[in-house]
């Protein structure tokens, strides 16, 4: 004859109700680590964008400050209140880099503009620092705020 084991109903509801219990608790973290991680991409996507923006614009900027230090040699002096003008026809304008530069799915050419002066500029002066590899040269310097792209 086989002996049963009785096992009570209240130890059995008990095991089922700690089961289901972690379970829950297993759904909960879950769903916390999915949104955790889906906000996160979100955030690290966002942050690619914004580095984009701002590497494109500081090569827009650094390929104008070559066409403006180009300008400024062939002009020999910094005149004072000079504009180099982004759009025309004018022989010192700033041109944009090449749409084939710029054009990608997040940006386009159309999309950016330079703009650029001269705000003040001192005489020449003779330079007599024996140690400076502009000794014996007349030199003028110019201030100009960096050739700003801006973003429409």
């Amino acid at each position: 004859m086989k002996s049963k084991i009785p096992v009570s109903n209240k130890r059995r509801g008990s095991a089922l109700i700690t089961v289901l219990f972690l379970i829950g608790v297993m759904a909960i973290l879950t769903a916390s680590m999915l949104r955790y991680s889906a906000s996160e991409e979100r955030g690290n996507e966002r942050n690619r964008l914004i580095l984009r923006a701002k590497n494109m614009a500081e090569s827009v900027s650094i390929y104008a400050a070559e066409q403006l230090t180009t300008k400024l040699y062939r002009l020999g002096s910094a005149p004072s209140g000079k504009v180099f003008p982004w759009t025309g026809t004018s022989r010192n304008r700033v041109y944009v880099p090449p749409s084939s530069m710029i054009n990608n799915e997040y940006t386009s050419a159309a999309n950016v503009e330079m703009r650029t002066g001269i705000l003040s500029a001192t005489a020449y002066t003779l330079i007599t620092d024996t140690t400076s590899p502009n000794n014996g040269l007349q030199v003028s310097t110019a201030r100009s705020p960096y050739p700003a792209p801006r973003m429409r």
